[in-house]
């Protein structure tokens, strides 16, 4: 399969053999295995080496009726950061294609998403369907050594726009991965629980435990478990944070044995930003559960927040298998209820050994009705 040989085997062998001089570099690669999310190139509109023409791609994703995040999901529901990844890989590809590569004058280099914004549409089941991602460059710029690119995608299946947004990424040196300063400068910002006495005394250390399990009659209504669990340790106060609406913090120690690091990516592994932000997203979850905000409803399960509030990212830094601990923190906006579905909205910042990293503005969860 050219796609796998694109994850993990010589490039040449998936977009040619003018590429076959890159077969032994450390390249851009799409994730593999579990985590490839893309079952075929449609096509491509761009000439390689031309940066200022139009370029687009067109790519297929299969989504198997059994898939595994399906099946160790709490509901049979794609993950957001699998949204993500179905979202951000095209572009990634269409960047190979265009042969940025030689735009990179070192021989080493790492390719990585630096911002984006994006917005459910439409919430669809998606079991057994086709998801086809448009994306298109927008911006390519060359800079000291570095080259950032900025495309433009949406996610159809069965006719509708399901996901649509911008990132952004780069092309780094090795040296420039190293020295990375975060989101903050280099300046120490530790999360608010550990720098505000009055919040860490109104917090409380939760068990996880009573929320891994479901309540008679109610099957959807816990965490998931598996390869979609990213959190060891929580604590939360019901009132406080920024926003005054609610604060939770987690934590969970890194294990360099973590089950994505093989596949994202093949001689680079480092943990999917899109999996810190389902991190987050968990942590919401078990504020949701915490404070039992699906109490109005039948059979509550945890979904996604469709409607005209995109997300926003922004990441300064990796987490890979050298490193300790991930910490997040997320100050509850607000609780919205309606009669049908409860939504929980908050903004969120992500540390890796005390460098925070990861920002996230308007990241959403809804509690809704489960349909049998």
């Amino acid at each position: 399969d050219q796609l796998d040989a694109f994850g993990t085997g010589q490039i040449s062998k998936c977009l040619g053999p003018a590429f076959a001089r890159y077969d032994e570099r450390r390249i851009l690669r799409i994730p593999n295995g579990d985590l490839k999310m893309m079952s075929r190139v449609r096509s491509i509109t761009g000439t390689r080496g031309n940066f200022s023409a139009p370029s687009s791609i067109v790519v297929d994703y299969d989504v198997p009726a059994d898939a595994w995040y399906l099946q160790e999901g709490v509901y049979p529901d794609m993950p957001y950061s699998l949204y993500m990844e179905i979202a951000l890989q095209p572009c990634g590809f269409l960047s190979a294609y265009l042969d940025t590569y030689a735009l990179v004058p070192y021989e080493a280099y790492f390719f990585r998403n630096l911002d984006g914004s994006a917005q459910v549409l439409e919430r669809v089941d998606l079991r057994g369907q086709t998801i086809t991602t448009h994306a298109r460059m927008i911006t390519s710029v060359v800079s000291s050594g570095t080259v950032i690119q900025k495309f433009a995608f949406e996610l159809v299946c069965a006719g509708k726009t399901v996901y649509a947004g911008e990132s952004t990424f780069g092309y780094f040196a090795a040296q420039t991965m190293l020295n990375q300063v975060g989101l903050d400068g280099g300046q120490t910002v530790l999360p608010t629980i550990k720098t505000n006495r009055s919040l860490s005394e109104a917090a409380h250390r939760l068990d996880l435990g009573p929320y891994q399990n479901a309540p008679a009659g109610r099957p959807y209504e816990r965490l998931a478990a598996g390869r979609l669990h990213f959190i060891d340790e929580v604590s939360m106060a019901r009132k406080g944070g920024r926003f005054g609406q609610g604060y939770i913090y987690a934590s969970r120690a890194v294990n360099p044995r973590d089950w994505f690091y093989p596949f994202h990516f093949y001689q680079d592994p480092v943990m999917p930003g899109s999996l810190g932000v389902e991190a987050i997203l968990e942590a919401m979850q078990v504020y949701a559960l915490a404070n039992d905000l699906g109490r109005g409803l039948l059979s509550p399960r945890f979904g996604m927040v469709a409607g005209a509030t995109p997300m926003l990212w922004r990441y300064r830094g990796q987490i890979t298998q050298q490193h300790k601990l991930m910490e997040l923190e997320v100050d509850i906006q607000r609780v919205e209820r309606e009669a049908d579905q409860v939504t929980i909205r908050g903004d969120a910042s992500l540390w890796v050994d005390s460098l925070r990293i990861y920002e996230v503005k308007n990241a959403a969860v809804a509690i809704l009705e489960a349909k049998e």
